[in-house]
């Protein structure tokens, strides 16, 4: 490790490795927030809605709304709000 910190070719190999493997943390973990709570308000709907005739299922539009649109609210409330959490 000292050896690849002290080499400027392999120390921004390195960087940019770390670099793409936290997005990609990030970004899975965004996806399986997304998939998750997707089903489960899905589901939801269905159960809050029996006689709906449509077959399609709750407007999708709707779901991802309930999704996306808190976590921005909060994160637009409170920028910091993650790193006070995990303090």
């Amino acid at each position: 490790l000292a050896i690849l910190r002290n080499d400027p070719k392999s120390g921004v190999l390195l960087s940019k490795s770390v670099t793409v493997f936290s997005e990609l943390a990030i970004i899975t973990s965004f996806v399986g927030f997304v998939i998750g709570l997707r089903d489960f308000f899905v589901d939801a709907l269905k159960s809050a809605n029996p006689d709906n005739s449509s077959s399609d299922g709750p407007n999708m539009s709707l779901v991802f709304a309930l999704i996306l649109i808190p976590p921005l609210i909060a994160s637009q409330l409170n920028p910091q709000i993650f790193f006070s959490a995990i303090d």
